[in-house]
């Protein structure tokens, strides 16, 4: 399945090649923090919910920020690495490749880390009928079950 989103609408491309198209309106940020929160943030180092913000699936939220504070200076120079790692292990749970996701998720966090959205691996692993990987996610992070995704929050 793939997905566009233009303005106003998104639009699903199922295998068999039907478009579906819905209101994005359900898309706007559920529970994202405004704008000027995220540089409060920035300003102040905090770190800690920096990382929280990007897990959360909303590191599009710090593109082309800057920050004086070294903390997070140091943080977003390293966020691209980061959301490419989040971004591999939702490839690899896609895919199927258990050995793959074991090895990407090498910190419990990870397990929840969100795509932009806010699906978890294990929403994935279901949506994509990766059995295994979803016994995989179950067994080492039964906290995932919980988790819900930005349309849900």
């Amino acid at each position: 399945m793939s997905d566009t989103v233009e303005k106003g609408r998104l639009s699903n491309k199922s295998e068999k090649g039907e478009t579906e198209t819905h209101s994005t309106d359900l898309l706007l940020e559920n529970n994202a923090p405004a704008e000027h929160v995220v540089d409060e943030w920035l300003a102040s180092g905090d770190v800690a919910k920096l990382e929280q913000l990007v897990l959360d699936g909303r590191g599009h939220l710090l593109k082309e920020k800057t920050a004086v504070n070294a903390a997070s200076k140091e943080f977003l120079r390293g966020l691209t690495v980061y959301q490419s790692k989040i971004d591999a292990i939702h490839k690899a749970v896609e895919d199927g490749d258990v050995r793959r996701v074991k090895s990407l998720i090498d910190r419990q966090q990870l397990a929840l880390a969100r795509d932009s959205y806010g699906m978890t691996p294990l929403h994935k692993a279901l949506l994509h009928g990766q059995t295994n990987t979803v016994r995989h996610l179950l067994a080492k992070y039964p906290q995932c079950v919980n988790a819900t995704d930005h349309f849900h929050a």
